[in-house]
């Protein structure tokens, strides 16, 4: 298993979340262009494994980063909290993979004049076995 699957089925399986989305509306690096907002695209932008003298081992580090789109600013902030409430601080398995835990770092607010919409990008470190 690998932590793309992890992340994409517990943001999906995360009901709390998933009501407050268009069509439940979760993707991985980029959303289609038909995807009405409010949404959410999830990326892991930097992977680091713990290296030690004879090797690589346990836990890997990925940055992961939440971003979402929705047309007023007041839908993002009880999109944010179930974010929050869905991964910081998570332990388990999850789609095979064994997560040890999972912590918020940051956000940053956005707006495109272009689209006309808001984005508020969250950034997570997420600590698990391979």
């Amino acid at each position: 298993m690998n932590i793309e699957t992890a992340i994409s089925t517990r943001l999906s399986e995360f009901t709390a979340l998933t009501a407050l989305l268009n069509d439940s509306g979760i993707w991985a690096v980029l959303a289609p262009e038909s995807q009405k907002e409010p949404y959410i695209v999830w990326s892991i932008f930097d992977e680091t494994p713990t290296e030690v003298m004879g090797g690589s081992t346990m836990p890997t580090i990925a940055s992961l980063q939440i971003s979402v789109y929705t047309s007023t600013f007041d839908e993002i902030i009880p999109i944010t909290a179930q974010i929050k409430a869905c991964l910081a601080r998570f332990t388990g398995t999850v789609a095979g993979v064994v997560i040890q835990t999972i912590f918020f770092e940051a956000l940053t607010d956005l707006f495109d004049r272009e689209d006309n919409n808001y984005h508020r990008a969250h950034t997570f470190r997420v600590f698990y076995e391979e």
